[in-house]
């Protein structure tokens, strides 16, 4: 095959954007170089270079995907969280307190500590719910 030229940083991005595409429909590697080599005249050693930008790029909006997912979530909890409160179901509270700290990855003992009590939990004032809740 002969060497390839140099292209542009646009045809770059437009090479690693297709390659992206393939990936999400499970093209395999084989499939890709398949696809891709003879059109664009590059190297497999090449193509691996594309593959690897564009794996990059999906793990990069996966992330970005968990952690709009992550807060969604527990925006959801700390809302049903000051349901329970208002209706005076501690033990519920109690659990979507447990539940929002594993989605945190926090200790959930220290959590358990902050509110030992049912009257303690119903008596918390809008600032201690809010803090309990608050998304850090």
């Amino acid at each position: 095959m002969p060497k390839e030229k140099k292209v542009t940083n646009a045809v770059g991005r437009q090479r690693v954007i297709s390659i992206t595409q393939m990936l999400q429909l499970f093209y395999t590697r084989k499939q890709i170089i398949q696809n891709v080599s003879e059109p664009w005249n590059i190297s497999e050693r090449q193509i691996d270079f594309y593959i690897r930008r564009a794996t990059n790029v999906i793990l990069e909006m996966n992330k970005n995907t968990i952690e709009q997912n992550q807060a969604t979530i527990l925006s959801a909890q700390a809302a049903l969280f000051r349901t329970c409160i208002k209706e005076k179901n501690a033990s519920t509270a109690r659990q979507i307190l447990m539940d929002m700290a594993k989605i945190r990855g926090l200790d959930q003992a220290t959590l358990t500590v902050n509110v030992l009590r049912d009257k303690d939990l119903m008596n918390l004032s809008d600032d201690e719910l809010d803090a309990i809740t608050r998304q850090d």
